[in-house]
C-alpha cells in the first residue's frame, strides 16, 4: 500500500515536471516567434489568440513533415510570419477581403 503510494506520488512528480518544462519550452517559442517576425498584439486577450493558433499550426505543421519524413507526401512545411493569423486577416492580407465595390 505504501509502496503504491509513493509510486503514484513519484508519477505525479514527473508529470508536472515535464508538463512545466513543456511549458516553458512553448513560452520560449512564443516569444522566439514574436521576437523573429516583429509581432505585436493589441491586448492580452488579442495576443493568447494569436498564441493560440500559432500553436495548432506548429502541430499540424510537425504531423505534415513526419508524413513528409515517412514519404507518405511530397513537400514540407513551415512556420512563417502568417502562422498565427486568424482566417480573416489572412483574407485581408490577400486581398480577399471585402470589397466594398461591388461589380
Amino acid at each position: 500500500m505504501k509502496f503504491t503510494l509513493v509510486f503514484a506520488l513519484a508519477i505525479i512528480v514527473v508529470l508536472n515536471v515535464a508538463s512545466s518544462q513543456a511549458n516553458q519550452n512553448t513560452d520560449s517559442q512564443w516569444e522566439k516567434y514574436k521576437k523573429d517576425f516583429n509581432k505585436k498584439y493589441s491586448s492580452p486577450a488579442d495576443e493568447a489568440l494569436h498564441r493560440g493558433i500559432l500553436e495548432k499550426n506548429v502541430a499540424k505543421v510537425a504531423e505534415h513533415n513526419a508524413k513528409f519524413a515517412k514519404g507518405e507526401v511530397t513537400y514540407s512545411m513551415g512556420i512563417n510570419n502568417f502562422s498565427d493569423m486568424t482566417p480573416e486577416e489572412l483574407s485581408k492580407h490577400h486581398g480577399l477581403g471585402h470589397n466594398e465595390h461591388h461589380h
